[in-house]
C-alpha cells in the first residue's frame, strides 16, 4: 500500500508539471511576445513546486488540521500557488538563466535573446497583468478544488461534461460501511462530541477512499456509502483492501481517538456489485444519484454482519472477480435471506491475517 501511495504521489507531481508547463506555454504563445521556451520551463518548475507543496503541505501538515473554513482553505491554497509562481519566475528561472548559456553575461548587447529574457522576466512585475492573472488563476484553482471536494471526487467534471444528464446504466461496486455500537457511543459522548467523533472518522475514511480509487456517494448518520467502477474495484482488490486500509489507519490513530473521545471507532461493511442506473436528479438541489437493487442488496449485506458475527461481508458475485492478496481470506457463510429479497444471496466473510 505504501508503494502504491508513493507511485500515486509521483504521478500527481508529474501531472502538475505537465499541466503547468502546457498552460503557461499556451498562455505566453497567445498573449505575449515573450519566449515560449522560457514559459514552458517556468511552467514546469511551477508545476513541480505546486505538486510537492500539495503532497507535503496542503495534503500533509496543513491537512492534518482537518476541519477548516471553506474560504480559509481557498486562501491558503491560493497563497501557496502564488508563492510557487512568483518564486519560480523570479528566483529559480532567473538562477537557471544566469548560470547557463542564456546568461546575460554571455549574450552580446545586440543578441535578441536578451530581449526575450527581459520581456518574460518583466511579465512578473507586481504591476503587470501576468502577476495579477496568476493571483486570479490561483484563486480559481483553489476554489475549484474546494467545490470538487464539496461535491465529491470528479463530480464537478461530470456535471460540466453532462455525463449523467440522461440516465445511463453502469456496472459498479458499492460498499455500505457504518459504526458498531453507534447508539452507545452517541449516548456516551453527547450530540456535539459525537458529531465531532464522526467527522474525524469520516476524515480518516476519506483519505483511504482516494487511495483506493473509490468515490464517496453520501454520508447518512454514522454510515458512509462508497462506490467504485468495476475496473477500479477489482484492481488490487481495492474494494476489499480499502476496508483493511481504514482499519489500519484507525488502529494507528487509536491513541488520538482515546485521548480525545475515550473511544475508538469499530465498524462493519457489506459489499456487492451489479448493474446500476446513474442520473442527475433534482431541481433546486441537484446531485448525481444511483438507483437499483445493487445498492439495496449491499445495504442488506451490511446489516447481516451482526447476525453472522462478521465485520466484512462480500457477495459471491463480486468475490469471484477479485484476486485477493495472500493475507486476506474469504470464508463462505452460506446463502443469506435478506430483507426485501425473494432469493437468498451467497456471501463470504472476509478477514485479514495468517491462514488458519
Amino acid at each position: 500500500m505504501a508503494r502504491h501511495a508513493w507511485i500515486a504521489g509521483t504521478l500527481s507531481v508529474a501531472k502538475h508539471v505537465a499541466v503547468w508547463a502546457l498552460a503557461l506555454g499556451l498562455h505566453t504563445a497567445l498573449t505575449s511576445d515573450a519566449s515560449i521556451p522560457f514559459a514552458v520551463v517556468n511552467g514546469g518548475l511551477i508545476g513541480l513546486m505546486v505538486g510537492i507543496a500539495e503532497r507535503a503541505f496542503l495534503d500533509g501538515a496543513l491537512r492534518r488540521r482537518r476541519r477548516r473554513p471553506f474560504m480559509a482553505v481557498i486562501a491558503q491554497r491560493a497563497a501557496v500557488y502564488t508563492t510557487c509562481w512568483v518564486t519560480s519566475a523570479v528566483v529559480i528561472v532567473g538562477t537557471v538563466l544566469a548560470t547557463s548559456e542564456w546568461s546575460l553575461a554571455n549574450l552580446s548587447g545586440d543578441d535578441p535573446r536578451q530581449e526575450d529574457f527581459w520581456a518574460y522576466y518583466n511579465s512578473f512585475r507586481p504591476t503587470n497583468i501576468s502577476l495579477q492573472g496568476a493571483l486570479g488563476v490561483a484563486f480559481l484553482l483553489s476554489f475549484a478544488r474546494q467545490v470538487n471536494a464539496l461535491l465529491g471526487k470528479g463530480v464537478l467534471l461530470k456535471y460540466v461534461l453532462g455525463k449523467y444528464h440522461r440516465p445511463r446504466t453502469e456496472e459498479r461496486v458499492f460498499m455500505f460501511l457504518d459504526l458498531n455500537s453507534a447508539t452507545t457511543i452517541a449516548e456516551q459522548l453527547g450530540p456535539e462530541r459525537y458529531s465531532e467523533f464522526l467527522c474525524d472518522f469520516f476524515f480518516d475514511i476519506g483519505d483511504e477512499v482516494a487511495r483506493a480509487s473509490g468515490e464517496i456517494v453520501q454520508y447518512v448518520g454514522d454510515e458512509v456509502v462508497i462506490t467504485w467502477t468495476m475496473a477500479g474495484a477489482v484492481r488490487r482488490s481495492n474494494c476489499v483492501a480499502f476496508f483493511y486500509a481504514v482499519a489500519g489507519r484507525i488502529q494507528k490513530s487509536k491513541p488520538a481517538y482515546m485521548a480525545k473521545f475515550g473511544v475508538c471507532p469499530d465498524f462493519k461493511a457489506g459489499v456487492h456489485s451489479g448493474q446500476i442506473v446513474v442520473a442527475e436528479v433534482g431541481k433546486e438541489r441537484r446531485e448525481i444519484a444511483y438507483h437499483g437493487d445493487t445498492m439495496n442488496t449491499a445495504a442488506r449485506i451490511r446489516s447481516a454482519c451482526h447476525d453472522v458475527g462478521a465485520n466484512l461481508l462480500v457477495s459471491d458475485a463480486l468475490l469471484a472477480r477479485l484476486d485477493l492478496p495472500a493475507d486476506i481470506h474469504a470464508q463462505a457463510v452460506g446463502p443469506l435471506r435478506l430483507s426485501g429479497r425473494d432469493e437468498p444471496v451467497d456471501v463470504h466473510s472476509v478477514s485479514i491475517g495468517p491462514a488458519d
